[in-house]
């Protein structure tokens, strides 16, 4: 169960990392 939860938890923030990094990117290109 717990390991369960880390792994999901590890995929969240991998994918809240590249989500930001995207992001940050998406805004600082068409605005910048």
């Amino acid at each position: 169960m717990v390991n369960v939860l880390f792994m999901h938890y590890s995929k969240l923030t991998t994918l809240g990392k590249a989500f930001l990094m995207f992001r940050c990117v998406g805004w600082q290109g068409p605005h910048g």
